[in-house]
């Protein structure tokens, strides 16, 4: 304990992601403490905002940290504990001490992708995300990301959804709310993997904060897969962190060549980036073995509606499947208009597309796709690469 005491103290000092905390000169976390008391190491008391901080940090602020995430049920793990994720140990200015809610145990027994993209994607985007990200979980990879609004979101669900694991690297302290949108999704994810930051509690959300975190993202990630990116979208900067760390960066090919909205993909792309229409760009140079027709992502120009013969025939099979079911099932309550609405359309069995539950309810397609995702977490509904079916209980 006493160590830790240290550890978060020169966290304090020093601020999180500094470089002199992973360039101590074999100074343990209280030889460290003491060196500053003495002033005996003028390497690090090198600059005046350094010194002022440790006369403003007192042992007795972090003893107080660490009686906040006790309270607070706020894991604690550093450098030096064994459970520290080991992609970490390597990457740029590692963080020495991280703050979680969840669980990190198996985080390096399995391969993990990192998904990034846009905090407003198109349908199209949040289909190929959802299905790449369903793809990835059947083939045995965890799930990094932002837990941002958009793509991170959408991603992190897909993947509680089918079943995997999820880690969320934020950029502010792991008990700020925030995005205030995804709140609700917290404890979900909490449940399926761990939310994880290197800011101390309480830390608020600075745009400084986010392309700093974006190097313990990439960092956890064996790969990271852009889904939807304008021309400075943080996924850019996430996707050099990841380029510095040795790892494969794989982009999806733009919906639309004119669209500003994939200017970020179509930069990647001429980079060198790997086009990624399917699963089976990932086989290559990752881990897992994957059903490729199952989990293939739709062509960059193609129509999200369209089906390989393949898939129509699961689909065909699914619809007598469901149409048998939801004859005897009774439509839950959802709690809201929009929902009820929406699990009216999709209880009738046979697989509706969003567009199509967006005329039939005449809601607007951006009501459907939020609602869509809360009927999911409730365990009303399935999201099938855009089509929505009542929940397989």
């Amino acid at each position: 304990m006493d160590e830790l005491v240290y550890r978060i103290w020169a966290l304090m000092v020093f601020g999180a992601g500094n470089r002199v905390l992973n360039e101590l000169d074999g100074y343990s976390p209280k030889e460290l403490y003491e060196a500053l008391k003495e002033g005996s190491d003028e390497k690090l008391m090198h600059t005046a905002r350094t010194a002022r901080k440790y006369l403003d940090t007192p042992l007795s602020k972090a003893e107080a940290v660490l009686e906040e995430c006790a309270a607070k049920h706020i894991g604690i793990v550093t450098v030096d504990d064994d459970t520290y994720p080991e992609r970490l140990r390597n990457i740029y200015a590692p963080p020495v001490v991280l703050f979680y809610k969840g669980d990190l145990r198996g985080m390096d027994e399995r391969p993990a992708m990192g998904v990034v993209g846009t905090r407003k994607p198109s349908e199209y985007s949040r289909y190929v995300a959802s299905a790449l990200v369903a793809g990835l979980v059947r083939s045995g990879f965890s799930i990094v990301s932002g837990m941002a609004e958009g793509i991170d979101i959408c991603a992190s669900l897909a993947a509680v959804h089918n079943g995997g694991r999820v880690y969320e690297v934020l950029g502010c302290g792991v008990d700020y709310d925030y995005p205030k949108n995804n709140i609700r999704y917290r404890e979900k994810l909490i449940e399926h993997g761990a939310i994880i930051s290197e800011f101390l509690p309480g830390t608020q959300p600075l745009p400084s904060n986010f392309p700093q975190r974006n190097r313990i993202l990439a960092g956890l990630s064996d790969g990271i897969a852009v889904i939807e990116a304008g021309s400075r979208s943080g996924s850019l900067n996430t996707s050099t962190h990841a380029l510095n760390q040795g790892k494969n960066v794989y982009v999806i090919p733009p919906a639309d060549l004119f669209d500003k909205r994939y200017n970020g993909n179509a930069m990647l792309l001429r980079e060198g980036a790997i086009p990624l229409m399917g699963m089976r760009d990932l086989l290559d140079s990752e881990n897992g073995s994957v059903n490729e027709e199952s989990t293939a992502a739709p062509s960059a120009g193609g129509n999200t509606g369209a089906e390989t013969e393949s898939a129509k025939e699961v689909r065909t099979a699914e619809t007598a499947v469901f149409e048998n079911e939801s004859a005897q099932r009774e439509v839950p309550d959802a709690g809201s208009e929009a929902g009820n609405a929406i699990l009216a359309a999709i209880y009738k069995g046979s697989g509706i597309h969003m567009d199509e539950i967006a005329e039939t309810t005449g809601l607007d397609i951006d009501t459907v796709l939020e609602t869509m995702t809360e009927l999911e977490v409730m365990g009303y509904a399935e999201n099938r690469g855009g089509l929505c079916y009542p929940a397989n209980k």
